[in-house]
């Protein structure tokens, strides 16, 4: 069984979007792989996980990068996976290389466009350099969206690039639920875009009093409502999210910025909820307008849409291709891939 070294800037444990693609991309790498995987936690512990991986949760700070530059030499794997979220994957990279090792970069985001409008323009030259370097040092990038793809290719002129989706687990679905006329939206409310989308949707509520918005994710208790008919839940338990959408009839998006495919876009449709979107917040999916949504950019096309959405349910669209069991193949593919390509010149 051949070993892989994975690091991972964030926790592992699906509490948002980013590190719900990692669980369920990792846990279906265990059953083909040896993982070793280094975590971020708010405490020191090294224990088993799935089948044939180990999980080592770190703290913050220096030790995690001399800790893993010993993992790397002692576990001497046959692959490195950097999870890259932030400049914290610099390094980890960097040790990938120094040891011979083929890493592949796992690139949620094309963190240099992400980061302009966020961030003070001074600081948006090092996370290009940033992106720059990681790109053209991994052997293969893997991105979540084609247009992501086309993004990377220009800013750094590379080729290596592998499609790897955000999915969803479409069986911990239902739609044979009674459902009521509320609205959802969930995300961490830590991440700007879905700050602005919460506060957009407060303001939404007041205009819709007949119906009942639900909003939840990691850090939502900060969400001070202003009106009756917002109930605010706080984070969720990753098992407990499919419960609570299957119970309402429209999920509310009004994301305005983001790249790659949207995580909670498919757990909406996988719970058969009528979806009122921003273009952007559907991006990467083949969705329809009209036929798997309904499209709205202003917050009277908000208001229209909703009263429309309740009364005319939108055709379900399936999401299977974009399984994590089916995209988690494309993945191991790539892996063994790579590996088999370094073998041969070894």
């Amino acid at each position: 069984m051949k070993k892989i070294a994975v690091f991972v800037p964030h926790s592992i444990y699906p509490n948002f979007g980013g590190a719900v693609r990692c669980y369920e991309l990792l846990k279906r790498l265990d059953k083909r792989f040896r993982l070793i995987i280094f975590s971020l936690s708010e405490k020191f512990e090294i224990k088993r996980i799935w089948d044939n991986s180990i999980l080592i949760e770190y703290p913050k700070g220096i030790l995690p990068t001399i800790m893993f530059f010993r993992i790397v030499k002692q576990f001497n794997p046959d692959l490195v996976i950097v999870e890259y979220t932030s400049i914290y994957s610099f390094f980890p990279t960097i040790i990938g290389k120094l040891y011979g090792k083929p890493v592949i970069l796992d690139a949620h985001n094309v963190e240099y466009v992400f980061k302009r409008g966020r961030l003070p323009s001074f600081l948006l030259p090092l996370f290009f350099l940033n992106e720059l370097l990681l790109s053209k040092l991994s052997d293969i990038l893997l991105v979540v969206s084609k247009l992501d793809k086309k993004i990377f290719e220009l800013l750094y002129n590379i080729d290596r690039i592998v499609v790897i989706p955000n999915g969803v687990n479409p069986d911990r679905f239902s739609n044979n639920e009674t459902k009521s006329n509320c609205a959802v939206f969930h995300g961490d409310y830590n991440y700007d875009a879905n700050r602005e989308a919460i506060n957009f949707i407060l303001d939404l509520a007041k205009e819709l009093p007949e119906i009942e918005f639900v909003i939840f994710g990691r850090d939502t208790n900060k969400v001070k409502p202003k009106s009756k008919n917002v109930k605010v839940l706080g984070e969720v338990a990753y098992e407990e999210i499919p419960r609570i959408l299957q119970k309402c009839k429209i999920a509310v998006v009004p994301l305005f910025r983001g790249s790659g495919t949207s995580l909670k876009i498919l757990e909406y449709l996988s719970a058969g909820l009528t979806i009122v979107a921003t273009k952007i917040a559907v991006r990467g999916l083949p969705l329809k307008e009209g036929t798997h949504y309904y499209k709205a950019e202003t917050e009277e096309e908000f208001v229209e849409k909703i009263k429309y959405a309740l009364e005319h349910p939108t055709k379900q669209y399936s999401v299977i291709e974009f399984s994590w069991d089916n995209i988690s193949k494309k993945l191991i593919k790539t892996i063994e891939k790579v590996i088999n390509v370094r073998t041969k010149q070894d």
